[in-house]
């Protein structure tokens, strides 16, 4: 397993700050390509905006995973935006975002649903399903470099 925040390998006084109030996003690494990077990245600048204020410079994030990955063919990726700049007296205040990339073996598994839609008794629950099937379906294996 590596750990790096914001391309340095991490420090054990660094990763205090990395537990406890951040967002993070998992994905699958396969010859230097994810599937669905691109909502993987939107999402991450979504969540960064409303947690810390700020906004996530997604082609360091990019260049994180990238050197992260570098010279392995799979990979599990965890990345996990937090700040050691936060001000605890004023949460709401804007933060500086942190990004600790984890890489760690690949997992290899089948997509299956948590619960079926006739499980789960919500009047939109089809149109959802079929609306994230579709979202993943549709979204190619995005080169990482």
């Amino acid at each position: 397993m590596k750990l790096e925040i914001n391309g340095a390998p991490a420090r054990s006084e660094d990763l205090a700050g990395a537990f406890g109030y951040g967002h993070f996003t998992a994905m699958q690494v396969r010859d230097g390509k994810v599937r669905g990077l691109d909502v993987h990245l939107r999402r991450l600048v979504t969540s960064t905006r409303r947690m810390f204020g700020s906004d996530l410079d997604t082609d360091a994030v990019r260049a994180y995973v990238r050197q992260a990955i570098q010279g392995e063919d799979a990979l599990s990726v965890r990345v996990l935006i937090f700040s050691c700049a936060m001000d605890w007296s004023d949460p709401g205040a804007p933060a500086a975002p942190d990004v600790l990339v984890r890489t760690g073996p690949p997992r290899e598994h089948e997509m299956k649903p948590v619960a079926s839609v006739d499980d789960v008794e919500l009047s939109h629950a089809p149109e959802t399903s079929r609306i994230l099937a579709e979202a993943y379906d549709s979204n190619p294996w995005d080169e990482i470099y």
